[in-house]
């Protein structure tokens, strides 16, 4: 368990839940948390809850509780600033905008919408880098390299690539790896939250 103390002296408990075999390599995983909270909090508002659980599972997300599935120290850092910008995403109103507004649009439409909402939270995962670097200088080349190659990994192209063989642009609904790379990028060579705004380009 780690305390992430907010702007407003509000302490939040952040608590790792994990078994083998990642326990291992999750030691880190609930003060990780802790100082991400503290970043985003301060950068765009605190966060609303009193906790934030970390846990290792495969599938399934309820705030204010975020899931892994596996993952180690520190391949999953920017893994877990991905997540925790979906719960300023949240706490912000802007997931709740998203759902509303693909109830009004066609599939294809309403998929361009989570593309962006799944961008915005790789870009506020770069601003993220870019802060934490300055305030705690714990990240080297490695690190950043290791999370372009993991936000590349993930690309729905390559994904359905790997999956079928063809890929259809039309159902993607995280981004291409080239996007995600380059949202990522943006946040970290900005370090400002408001850059991170890929629904303005739809």
């Amino acid at each position: 368990e780690a305390i992430a103390t907010l702007t407003d002296g509000t302490k939040v408990s952040c608590i790792a839940l994990a078994q083998e075999p990642h326990a291992a390599g999750w030691q880190d995983a609930a003060l990780f948390t802790a100082k991400i909270i503290e970043l985003y909090s301060a950068d765009i508002g605190n966060y609303a809850y009193p906790k934030m659980i970390c846990a290792d599972a495969r599938d399934g997300m309820e705030y204010p509780m975020l899931t892994l599935d596996g993952g180690r120290s520190p391949g999953y850092y920017g893994l877990i600033a991905h997540e925790v910008g979906h719960h300023v995403q949240f706490l912000s109103g802007t997931t709740d905008k998203v759902q509303k507004a693909q109830t009004r649009l066609s599939q294809a439409d309403g998929n361009r919408l989570s593309v962006a909402l799944e961008l915005q939270a790789d870009c506020y995962a770069g601003v993220w880098a870019k802060r934490s670097q300055s305030k705690y200088n714990w990240l080297d080349q490695g690190d950043l390299a290791e999370a372009m190659a993991a936000a590349a990994a993930v690309g729905d192209d390559k994904l359905q690539r790997e999956a079928t063989g063809q890929v259809q642009p039309e159902s993607f609904t995280h981004g291409t790896s080239a996007q995600r790379q380059d949202w990522f990028r943006r946040g970290y060579e900005s370090g400002e939250p408001q850059q991170c705004d890929p629904f303005s380009s739809l």
